[in-house]
This record gives C-alpha cells, sequence and structure tokens, in this order.
C-alpha cells in the first residue's frame, strides 16, 4: 500500500457500513492479513487515490478472485469508478519484436483504467 492514504473520521453512519464486495471478501477462508488492510477501505474511513497492491502466493490460493473482490470493494465505496478487473498475463504485456512491448502493455493499461489492472503470474 502506499503512504498517500489518510483515516478520516466518517461523519455518515451510512457510509460507514460494509457493502457486499467486503462481505464476500470477509466470508473467504483465511487472508487475515489482507482483511485487516481493507478494513478502513470498506468502512470508507481512507482517502486519496486507489493503492496499488502485490498480492504473492502459490497458484491457487486465491490471488486472482482476491483482486476480483477488491475491485468491487473499491467500486463500491467509490475509490474507483469501476469494478472491472482486467486479468493479463506477460504475453498480454510482452510483444514479441523490438518496439511492440510498449504498445501492448500501453493497451492493457488503458483497458483497466477506472479498474484493476490484475497482472497474473
Amino acid at each position: 500500500m502506499t503512504d498517500t492514504f489518510h483515516a478520516t473520521e466518517n461523519q455518515n453512519a451510512e457510509a460507514a457500513r460494509p457493502g457486499p464486495a467486503f462481505e464476500q471478501l470477509m466470508g473467504l477462508a483465511g487472508m487475515d492479513a489482507v482483511k485487516q488492510a481493507l478494513g478502513p477501505f470498506a468502512l470508507g474511513h481512507v482517502t486519496g487515490p486507489a493503492p496499488h497492491f502485490i498480492l504473492t502466493g502459490n497458484p491457487g490460493t486465491g490471488k486472482t478472485m482476491l483482486a476480483k473482490r477488491i475491485g468491487q470493494l473499491f467500486c463500491e465505496r467509490g475509490y474507483l469508478e469501476s469494478g472491472r478487473v482486467v486479468c493479463v498475463s506477460r504475453a498480454d504485456l510482452v510483444g514479441e519484436y523490438v518496439g511492440q512491448t510498449a504498445a501492448k502493455t500501453r493497451e492493457c493499461v488503458e483497458r483497466a483504467l477506472g479498474g484493476v489492472l490484475f497482472v497474473d503470474e
């Protein structure tokens, strides 16, 4: 997470109520550190631009699913324009020939604007 976020006092009790995306996140087994880190976002106690996360773990541990939940959560709370999650891999970002990589990467980033860009393994 970046240090550009600031905790705020939430004056509106309705805004402090977590939405369905956070409830789904809380229902996931494990991931306690992630749940704790996302709690202030779910409650609307954070201001500033959406953060960047690095999700690490073995294949099948739920990184893609978690990225989708983060997109939904951040959209519900107004941190992102869209809950869209664009999942890409190395092949989507790196070109075969000199000069292709920048264009391919730019296209992926542009598709994800307003949402989440998830670079998978």
